[in-house]
């Protein structure tokens, strides 16, 4: 009888816990798959603005890095140095070095990313790859040469250029000029 009672309540037991424990697999197993989308989603934004790093896109996706990625050490360690070096003012003859090593440290944020994603992707060919054409290049170039300009005005260190091609002509008429 022992036997025939134990069976009776590994039956009932797992009448009860059964649908229990599925919908609690079933809800883990959805976060995850969320979780994993909300950073593949990251990844993939950052991958497709890598050229223009301007772009509200990246910056938001960027943003998003610090919630998505909480418990990733070594994802959260590139980001902050990324971050950390976006925050660093330097000189206009460091530009090229600057660019250099921004382009380095977000290549290891993008790929420390990719692993935590299972994605094997070589640093040079994210360093290598996308696409920007070069109107857009030369645009982004000229609005910051315009709004440098115009800081620099409002700043008081320079003055607006201009230059008199022609000189106004005296009026002719009847002689009469009314005023």
């Amino acid at each position: 009888m022992p036997e025939s009672s134990f069976f009776a309540w590994s039956i009932l037991a797992a009448t009860f816990c059964g649908p229990i424990f599925a919908v609690l697999l079933t809800r883990f197993v959805d976060y995850r798959r969320d979780q994993h989308q909300r950073r593949l989603h990251i990844l993939r934004t950052l991958m497709a603005t890598r050229r223009t790093i301007l772009a509200p896109e990246h910056i938001a996706a960027l943003n998003l890095i610090e919630i998505e990625y909480l418990g990733k050490a070594k994802v959260i360690e590139a980001w902050k140095a990324y971050l950390r070096h976006l925050s660093t003012p330097f000189g206009p003859n460091d530009s090229d070095r600057v660019a250099r090593e921004r382009e380095n440290l977000r290549v290891k944020l993008l790929s420390e990313m990719a692993t935590i994603l299972g994605y094997k992707i070589e640093q040079l060919d994210i360093i290598a790859g996308g696409y920007i054409p070069q109107w857009l290049v030369d645009v982004e170039s000229e609005q910051q040469a315009i709004r440098r300009l115009f800081a620099e005005i409002a700043a008081g260190s320079k003055s607006l250029p201009i230059e008199i091609t022609r000189l106004p002509t005296p009026l002719t008429g009847t002689g009469d000029a009314k005023r």
